[in-house]
């Protein structure tokens, strides 16, 4: 009797909710197409996850404004030329410019190091730290 008074309570509550409570939907598979059903339906889920296991599309993200731009150096005319992300040996302007000979690379700091006596051995620290070298002077 009480799992009964419970079952009907709970129903009860249920009805009463608020109707702005979050959708569940449940795929027709045949029609690959999602459709609302009641909370609790076995099967259901949210309308963004039934469209993926129905195999609904989904727009595609529009891309945010002001991304990077990607480059390529076109050897031939021995310039940059703007190209769509993700494509092979793209990069920033100034590394394109640096492959088409434009621009000479920023140099790469020489390592620093310095002698940890308790470890007795050279570790690279960071340039301008006091009592570092060169891993020769170490």
């Amino acid at each position: 009797m009480l799992h009964r008074t419970l079952a009907l309570a709970f129903a009860a509550a249920l009805a009463r909710a608020d109707t702005d409570a979050a959708k569940v939907y449940k795929c027709d598979f045949a029609k690959h197409q999602c459709y609302e059903v009641p909370p609790f339906t076995a099967g259901a889920a949210s309308l963004e996850v039934c469209d993926k296991l129905c195999g609904v599309a989904t727009p595609a993200p529009t891309p945010m404004p002001g991304l990077a731009k990607v480059y390529k150096c076109n050897k031939a005319k021995q310039q940059c030329e703007e190209v769509p992300a993700g494509t092979a040996g793209a990069g920033s302007e100034h590394a394109c410019r640096v492959e088409c000979g434009l621009e000479t690379p920023v140099p790469t700091p020489p390592q620093v190091y310095k002698c940890n006596k308790a470890a007795k051995r050279c570790e690279e620290v960071p340039a301008g730290t006091a009592g570092a070298g060169s891993e020769y002077d170490c």
